[in-house]
């Protein structure tokens, strides 16, 4: 619900959403003007600030920090890996 409620307000389009035991991974389409790093920025940010606003207890379960620094950021164009890279995160831990 909330990655839907993203993509509605910023004009990203979730094409895959897989959670593989303590990560997340994520087939987003975006418009040019949205540089990788600055989307994985805002997905962050929205999703931290509900899971906290959802949970009291965060700090004390998280910590002081939700996320690590680590990350993987990849980008493609239009064609036949499209639908390659999507059926690689839907099946990530399986």
């Amino acid at each position: 619900m909330v990655c839907l409620k993203i993509g509605t307000k910023y004009c990203f389009e979730f094409d895959a959403i897989d959670i593989d035991g303590d990560h997340l991974h994520l087939f987003v389409c975006a418009e040019p003007k949205d540089s990788p790093p600055r989307v994985r920025q805002i997905i962050k940010n929205i999703k931290a600030r509900k899971m906290v606003n959802n949970t009291i207890k965060s700090k004390k379960i998280f910590g002081s920090e939700l996320w690590n620094k680590g990350g993987y950021i990849g980008t493609l164009g239009d064609g036949k890996i499209f639908n390659f890279i999507k059926n690689d995160v839907e099946n990530q831990g399986n």
